[in-house]
């Protein structure tokens, strides 16, 4: 009777509770982790989509007031992103940077921006000139190169 109660599965059965319990919460943590990253992604998607949407109705609001040259200038913005309270609009366009040194453009998009709670301001592009550019710019693109 004793040689039965050694081969008894009780006693094994404490050592596979412990594996089974790890098998499970290794699997409940990729649950979690994936999960998390799903979050993340619908999240990343909701802020582009706010900023598009933004932007559709910013185009929208130009065609209704008949702004005819802000709108021109608005249809170059490739982006807007918004980040504590302020609309950053980012274009390839160098244009598009006259939104906020024009008077009639800056007011138009002021009035636009402060009825949806926001400012705005223009991405600014940060480009590397080389020395060549630079001569060239100061003579007035003058420079021809042989």
């Amino acid at each position: 009777m004793k040689n039965k109660l050694k081969t008894f599965p009780e006693h094994s059965l404490g050592e596979n509770l412990s594996k089974i319990s790890k098998v499970q919460a290794s699997e409940a943590l990729k649950e979690i982790v994936s999960e998390i990253q799903e979050i993340k992604f619908e999240i990343e998607e909701k802020t582009e989509n706010v900023g598009l949407k933004l932007l559709g109705e910013l185009l929208g609001f130009l065609r209704q007031t008949k702004e005819m040259s802000t709108l021109m200038v608005c249809r170059q913005i490739k982006n807007i992103e918004c980040k504590n309270n302020v609309a950053i609009i980012d274009s390839d366009d160098s244009w598009v940077a006259e939104l906020e040194t024009n008077e009639r453009h800056s007011a138009v998009l002021r009035k636009f921006f402060e009825s949806r709670g926001l400012g705005f301001k223009i991405k600014e592009k940060q480009t590397e000139e080389n020395d060549v550019d630079k001569l060239n710019r100061l003579l007035g693109g003058k420079l021809v190169i042989k």
